[in-house]
């Protein structure tokens, strides 16, 4: 895993865990403990999800994860899966490279609410944080 998120899902806690190997999946909290809801989604083109962090929209629970791909996603909570909201958008463009592979990682994601609308600030390889 690279990264974990935690929000409130119909009154219950919810975990959204991002991976190195391009997915993300949910995860729930019980009595348990903490289980997976069994539904790993592709994420982003190209390889790792370096970021992930969740929030509200309006009344619904949503992630926003940031690849290594450059690209930045909104996914929306549905019961035990995520479900993408929209293509991936660009986030950071500039190419870095590390090894033999160039990337443009979106290294690091947070949300919050400005105006009453939430926004994603995306911090990537390139040195710049972006809205």
């Amino acid at each position: 895993m690279s990264a974990l998120a935690f929000g409130q899902l119909s009154g219950h806690p919810a975990v959204v865990s991002s991976g190195f190997d391009g997915t993300i999946r949910q995860w729930r909290i019980g009595e348990g403990g903490l289980a997976s809801t069994r539904n790993t989604q592709p994420s982003h083109d190209f390889g790792n999800v370096e970021a992930v962090a969740v929030g509200r929209l309006a009344d619904r629970l949503v992630a926003v994860t940031g690849g290594r791909d450059g690209t930045v996603r909104l996914w929306e909570f549905d019961d035990d899966r995520l479900v993408p909201t929209s293509q991936s958008q660009p986030g950071h463009d500039d190419i870095r490279k590390v090894g033999v592979v160039a990337v443009r990682k979106v290294g690091v994601v947070a949300v919050g609410h400005l105006g009453g609308r939430l926004i994603a600030v995306t911090g990537g390889l390139d040195g710049t944080v972006r809205l």
